[in-house]
């Protein structure tokens, strides 16, 4: 079956003088995806929407959004793409019915009624008539994220689009994002929190320093990268000598020590936590409690960007 790519980068550099924010980056994205581009501040994410919705120019490489170059074909591009700025880009003296209502307008949406519908789902009812510069920092970014909604773009781009709201808020926006990908858009959200990228994802992106260092869906990332199981060991009291002798345990991968927690990534849990509790025996050290959990997206984040120098 012959797969169709909303979004294929091809060695992308995108160079500020000296600064590389973007280092041969390439990316495919399929039709119907929700891609998260997860990564620390300064990873590249932003600069990476900004080429793709034709804001700026790659200085090497290739970007086609459903087989359109950005670069020569913008016009084309920009009538595809839908993209929610990071910064809130609003006329401020508008209200956000005004605002809305002026996007669709640009987008030749037929049914206007779209705008209500987006102003009730984001709650911004009840200050849809206020202008926007007196609007809270969260409903402005309510504001920008609903741009995208009114629109329903062949390809919907969201820089971090819930920072600055409330968490009820963000479920409502995750979902509208769920709801936008089932109506057939293909879905790129540029985000540093693990747990939205772990709510909206089909496919993670783990950029750092404007390059790719992991990808692929999350439980796959887990399972090839997560490095098999955390036993995480609370312990009572002194733990003189217990976590070097855990250490050398066979089948132990790594140690994480985090106040009364002793966090074990092992291979297979079943095989190790057995000598474990006989090392706690041993060293005459009682545990609080055991529990033994799969690898978070979170560790995979964190265990891919220290991978990569940081």
């Amino acid at each position: 079956m012959v797969k169709l790519y909303a979004l294929v980068a091809e060695a992308v550099t995108k160079r500020f003088g000296r600064v590389v924010a973007l280092n041969n980056f390439s990316l495919r994205v399929e039709e119907g995806e929700v891609l998260c581009l997860l990564g620390p501040n300064g990873a590249g994410k932003t600069t990476f929407l900004n080429i793709v919705s034709t804001v700026l120019r790659p200085t090497s490489g290739s970007v086609r959004v459903f087989g359109r170059d950005v670069v020569r074909e913008g016009r084309v591009v920009r009538s595809m793409v839908g993209y929610a700025f990071q910064e809130p880009r609003l006329f401020w003296r508008f209200s956000p019915r005004e605002v809305l209502t002026f996007h669709a307008k640009v987008y030749r949406v037929r049914d206007l009624g779209v705008v209500d519908e987006v102003l009730k789902a984001l709650d911004l009812r009840s200050v849809r008539d206020r202008s926007v510069e007196y609007l809270s920092g969260g409903q402005r970014k309510k504001v920008e994220v609903g741009k995208v909604f009114v629109q329903r773009p062949r390809l919907a781009l969201l820089d971090e689009p819930t920072a600055m709201i409330d968490l009820e808020g963000k479920h409502v926006v995750w979902d509208m994002i769920r709801a936008l990908r089932d109506e057939g858009s293909t879905v790129i959200v540029a985000t540093n929190e693990i747990y939205e990228a772990e709510y909206l994802a089909t496919k993670v992106v783990i950029m750092d320093r404007g390059e790719v260092v992991a990808e692929g869906d999350p439980e796959g990332l887990k399972e090839r990268l997560g490095g098999g199981d955390v036993i995480d060991v609370y312990l009572e009291g002194a733990r003189a000598g217990v976590v070097e002798a855990i250490r050398v345990v066979e089948g132990v991968i790594g140690i994480d020590v985090v106040g009364d927690r002793v966090s074990v990534r092992v291979r297979r849990y079943e095989d190790v936590l057995p000598e474990i509790v006989e090392v706690l025996k041993r060293c005459g050290v009682r545990a609080r409690s055991i529990r033994v959990a799969e690898p978070t997206l979170d560790d995979i984040f964190l265990r891919a960007t220290r991978g990569a120098g940081r």
